[in-house]
């Protein structure tokens, strides 16, 4: 439900600036593609969850993120991504008690 409402309250911002003469393109240079990516990585993110596992899945959609930006080094993405997902894991799996989906991995 939420995220429907982004959805409409996004669209309606874009058409009210239209609207008042912002005539500026929606999709032009670098940050339209990382966006673009950034969508697709979330929607595969989602598809896979069940089939790779919280883990694998976390760690490869952080991996890709934190890539995307291209200010770091791989080791700086690789070091964050693990970070991030473990820390994710331990919060969600064993503090929170959410079961999580276990994929590939199974544990």
């Amino acid at each position: 439900v939420a995220g429907v409402l982004l959805i409409i309250l996004s669209v309606a911002v874009v058409f009210e600036e239209r609207r008042q003469g912002n005539k500026a393109p929606l999709w032009k240079g670098r940050k339209s593609v990382v966006a673009i990516s950034v969508l697709l990585s979330l929607i595969a993110y989602a598809l896979l969850l069940d089939i790779l596992g919280f883990l694998l899945d976390t760690l490869l959609i952080f991996g890709f993120l934190f890539a995307s930006s291209g200010k770091h080094s791989w080791k700086v993405v690789l070091g964050a991504s693990l970070i991030t997902t473990a820390s994710a894991f331990l919060l969600f799996g064993y503090v929170l008690k959410i079961p999580l989906p276990v994929g590939l991995l199974h544990f």
